[in-house]
Parts: structure tokens; C-alpha cells; sequence
């Protein structure tokens, strides 16, 4: 094995105890201080202050092999470890995660009284938080992807204003369709407007696990007004509270 090859594994491994380090820092920052006795008070702040050491020595050990492997300073990169997490069941991987899915541009108007499927170009994206293994939760065509088993928590945002004056919408109706069987509306909430020609920001939220038919085909959001309506914004938040064990 060549020097570069034992930096790159070093790398490798210090990059997982990096890992180990911040899951410990999390789970240990999570303790009530106030709620336990002074002794054991004063063991956790030690704890903590010896993880912070920990991983600032990680840091500095990290930054010299980097400096080694690339003294040129081309950009040389190391696929990072996996997140993981500390349980009561030992050491996990890191399964949990969100995704934000935003437009602000795209203008829908919907009928009164049809189901329609709430656009969302995606113009804004974040998927920083994602977990490891997912590519995304909110693909092209509005098509919200859940694996087999998951359970997820669905947050949808949306600005809407009633359009005619004669045939005020006064209720919206947001729900899921879990397709290819449209328009149908599970998991239905309504919200009440403002009246015509006044925008209202309202929120809607549900929980949820994907089925088979989920998972194959994917789910939508739905909406839905007693009067004809404009939608200019909204925001979709995709997080996933339980990853499959099947």
C-alpha cells in the first residue's frame, strides 16, 4: 500500500470518528442539565468539553493529511462518511431527514369545485438535510416519492386568492392523491379565505406512511375551493419521521 493510499484510508476513518464525535456531542447536548444533581452536572459539561477537544484534534489532523494528499490545493475530494446516530440500540445510520420544495412564480387558477393537482416547479430547492439514501422526495410532475414503509410528515404552504366576486370562495380543501387513482383527496383539511380579491397565506399538514401503491406511483398534493381561486406561492416540506425495515 502506497503513502497515499494510507492518508486516503486514514482520511476514511478519522472522517467516520468525526462522525461518531458530532452523533455523541448531539446526544449528550440533549441531557437536561437543570434536571439532574450537581456531580453528575459537572461530568456532562466534562463530557462535552472532552468531545469538543475530540473533534477539534480530528479537525486539525484532517486539515494536515488534506494538506498532504493535496498540497496543490486542486480540490481534492473523499466521499464522507455516513451520518449515523447514537441510540439505545447502538450505533444506527442516520435515516431521518427533510427536503423544501418552493415556487413562487408559477400562477394557478383553479374552478370552483374541481380537484386539481397544487403545482410546485420547484423553483426553489433545498435538499441538504435529505437522507443518504434518498435522491429526492419531490420529483418533476409533482410527484411526492416515498419508499415502501416510510412514514413521513407533509407540510404544504400556499397563498390564495379568490378570484370572482359574483362566486367568493369562502373554503379550501387540501388532501393527498395517491396515484394513478386522480383526482381522488385523502386525508382531506379545509381553511377558510379572506374573501375576493384578498390573498391568505394558509398551511396545510399531514402525517402518513407509503403503502405499496405509494411507493410505486408516487402521491400528489391536492386542493380544491367552493368558489374560483389563484394560487402564486407555495412551499412543500417532505420529512421523513421512520425509515422502512422492510
Amino acid at each position: 500500500m502506497t503513502q497515499r493510499q494510507t492518508d486516503e484510508n486514514t482520511i476514511a476513518a478519522l472522517d467516520q470518528v468525526r462522525a461518531l464525535l458530532d452523533a455523541e456531542s448531539s446526544y449528550v447536548r440533549g441531557i437536561p442539565l437543570g434536571d439532574i444533581p450537581d456531580r453528575e452536572r459537572r461530568m456532562v459539561a466534562d463530557l462535552r468539553f472532552r468531545i469538543q477537544a475530540a473533534r477539534e484534534q480530528s479537525d486539525a489532523i484532517m486539515a494536515r493529511l488534506m494538506r498532504r494528499l493535496d498540497p496543490y490545493d486542486d480540490a481534492y475530494t473523499f466521499q464522507p462518511a455516513e451520518p449515523i446516530e447514537i441510540t439505545a440500540n447502538g450505533i444506527i445510520p442516520k435515516t431521518s431527514g427533510f427536503c423544501n420544495y418552493q415556487d413562487r412564480v408559477t400562477v394557478q387558477d383553479v374552478p370552483a369545485d374541481t380537484i386539481a393537482v397544487l403545482l410546485n416547479h420547484r423553483h426553489e430547492i433545498n435538499e441538504t438535510q435529505k437522507p443518504s439514501d434518498v435522491t429526492s422526495f419531490y420529483g418533476p410532475n409533482e410527484v411526492i416519492c416515498v419508499g415502501e414503509g416510510d412514514a413521513v410528515a407533509i407540510r404544504v404552504q400556499a397563498t390564495i386568492t379568490p378570484t370572482d366576486e359574483a362566486d367568493v370562495a369562502s373554503r379550501v380543501f387540501f388532501g393527498l392523491s395517491i396515484m394513478p387513482t386522480l383526482p381522488n383527496m385523502i386525508f382531506p383539511a379545509s381553511f377558510s379565505l379572506n374573501g375576493f380579491g384578498a390573498p391568505i397565506t394558509v398551511g396545510y399538514s399531514t402525517t402518513a406512511y407509503a403503502g405499496e401503491t405509494w411507493a410505486r406511483n408516487g402521491a400528489k398534493v391536492m386542493v380544491r375551493a367552493d368558489g374560483p381561486i389563484r394560487i402564486t406561492s407555495r412551499t412543500l416540506l417532505v420529512t421523513r419521521l421512520h425509515k422502512s425495515r422492510l
